[in-house]
């Protein structure tokens, strides 16, 4: 089974064509499970674009695996779903390996999270950067492996627009992802100055997993492997 995904997370990191979640048809290896048509939560390893989910029904455990750029929201709808419907007897387990993306889906996945009735555990399997590190500090309890890399910064945007409304877009951005980072000041994620860095003069700051590692054990978030 962990060979299967590792070789899905492999061929979905190359943009070679794996299942995806928005098919029509049915995915045609085995193991992969449509989406269910009664609106449970549906058992099995599912690809999506992004994304790929594996829900046991008897161990009590949904995986999910967050892979590469995060874009359109509509590429982690099922998993999204997953986490809204998913009852309190199961454990989440999120592994991230992503340079960032999209604030806005990002905040859309953070949301479910917090909705979500079951324990969630992120885990920073590779890099997590910018929208990527804000989901893994969202965790209820968060791991990051050895030799791995977070990345903090303020959002970024930019478009052809009027000057004026790019400039409104930019503060509300920067407002409404301040409020999640004084949220991860709070957790103990991040330290008062890195915040100002960040919110006020657009610093980017690297933090290795050994840093990272203390700081979750000093505010009892850290989450120990067995």
């Amino acid at each position: 089974m962990k060979s299967l995904l590792a070789d899905l997370a492999i061929e979905s990191l190359n943009g070679n064509s794996i299942n995806s979640s928005d098919s029509d048809s049915a995915p045609d290896h085995p193991t992969l499970t449509p989406a269910a048509d009664d609106g449970k939560p549906k058992k099995g390893i599912r690809v999506g674009k992004r994304s790929i989910t594996d829900l046991n029904d008897e161990t009590k455990i949904l995986r999910i695996w967050l892979i590469g750029s995060i874009y359109n929201v509509n590429d982690y709808i099922h998993m999204i779903t997953l986490l809204y419907q998913i009852s309190n007897e199961y454990t989440v387990y999120m592994y991230i390996n992503s340079p960032g993306g999209s604030i806005t889906t990002a905040s859309h996945i953070i949301n479910a999270m917090e909705r979500c009735r079951a324990n969630v555990i992120t885990f920073n399997v590779g890099i997590a950067a910018s929208c990527g590190s804000l989901i893994m500090s969202f965790g209820d309890r968060i791991h990051v492996d050895e030799n791995t890399t977070t990345m903090f910064h303020n959002a970024a945007c930019g478009n052809f627009d009027s000057a004026h409304r790019l400039l409104n877009q930019t503060n509300h951005i920067i407002n409404s992802a301040s409020q999640l980072f004084d949220k991860m000041r709070q957790r103990g994620i991040i330290t008062e100055d890195e915040l100002t860095g960040i919110v006020a003069n657009g610093e980017e700051f690297y933090i290795d997993s050994g840093e990272m590692t203390k700081r979750l054990k000093a505010n009892n978030i850290w989450h120990e492997e067995k």
